[in-house]
């Protein structure tokens, strides 16, 4: 199974080959998709319907394989919503997404080549100053410029070769990738159940009435309490019952309700039954952790912060819990009811 290394660089460039690999050793099944999937996929769509990249940072070994299998997932609804811009706006967010991880990475001359062989393309590294790598003109003249930093006029070019520095190179990788993803769809989707045509058609209805409002995008009828794993819903309880909790106790708390589907003004709502509730400040915090789409904190980070009541829950993440807790309820209430 991949390390840890590969899974975050799948989950940062989920268009890799080593992205693809991954997801067919996860082999999640196309008929039965996790609803925690689903959702990653939506909010993937809903970034690139208002222009915005994507840019997260996970550990869990559990979530980025959530990531990486909902990249593909996030393609299929696209592609149902035969919206050409909406492809355009998707590759978009992509590329923007690929250039701000090079960008911001500590080591971004390496992986920059790594993604760059993944990709296929041909490259050498040169000593020259000023410059990083060259390439032939024919493949540099292979994407678009929109870019004013990448057009050519812009570039050293010498015996047929052009010669980037590390800022430019980034910005050309990052292009390139929009020139994969864009090719890429729409995808194949004859014979996919009819759930993914729900999904698609609710996402499109959500994003035509977003205009200026904010989108999030959730699975509706997910939620339910009732499913909580035993920290959260000590945590929801007491939330509830107007007792006061550690500032980390509330961001966890926060980010799992969003996760799961609670709109931000119910769970404003609960914050409200603070005895320090300040209306300003926790309007700013919940916004930003709902617009954000901020993880779930793992089980060893709850542990960590003294948060956990039952040691016995025998998995590595609340999502998981609370999803299985709930198939489980949902199971149970298909039932047949015995009769006396």
């Amino acid at each position: 199974m991949a390390g840890t290394e590969q899974l975050q660089f799948a989950q940062k460039f989920p268009f890799s080959e080593t992205a693809r690999k991954i997801l067919r050793e996860i082999n999640p099944s196309i008929e039965h998709i996790p609803e925690e999937i689903l959702n990653r996929a939506a909010v993937m769509i809903s970034h690139a319907s208002k222009g915005k990249p994507y840019n997260i940072s996970i550990k869990s070994t559990e979530m980025l394989e959530q990531e990486i299998a909902a990249f593909p997932v996030a393609k299929i609804l696209v592609s149902l919503m035969k919206d050409k811009f909406l492809f355009k706006s998707f590759a978009s967010m992509v590329a923007k997404s690929t250039f701000l991880y090079l960008e911001k990475s500590p080591n971004r001359k390496q992986l920059s080549l790594d993604l760059a062989e993944e990709l296929g393309l041909d490259v050498s590294v040169v000593s020259e100053k000023g410059s990083f790598v060259e390439m032939h003109l024919p493949q540099f003249l292979g994407i678009r410029f929109n870019d004013p930093a990448l057009k050519l006029v812009n570039q050293k070019l010498s015996n047929g070769k052009v010669k980037l520095n590390i800022n430019t190179f980034c910005r050309f990788v990052s292009e390139k990738v929009f020139v994969i993803v864009h090719e890429s769809l729409p995808v194949k989707t004859a014979g996919l159940p009819n759930f993914y045509k729900t999904v698609a058609r609710q996402l499109s209805q959500k994003i035509k009435g977003s205009q200026l409002r904010d989108f999030n995008f959730k699975v509706e009828g997910s939620l339910n309490p009732n499913a909580f794993p035993p920290c959260l819903a000590s945590l929801y309880q007491k939330q509830l019952a107007g007792e006061s909790l550690p500032h980390m106790a509330r961001f966890f708390l926060a980010s799992f309700l969003n996760a799961v589907g609670m709109p931000q003004r119910q769970i404003l709502e609960a914050f409200k039954k603070s005895p320090n509730y300040d209306e300003k400040i926790a309007s700013y915090q919940v916004k930003r952790i709902t617009e954000q789409n901020y993880s779930p904190a793992s089980c060893e980070k709850i542990k960590t912060y003294g948060l956990c009541t039952d040691t016995d829950c025998r998995v590595k993440h609340p999502m998981t819990y609370y999803h299985r807790a709930l198939r489980n309820l949902r199971q149970q209430n298909k039932k047949p009811v015995k009769k006396e």
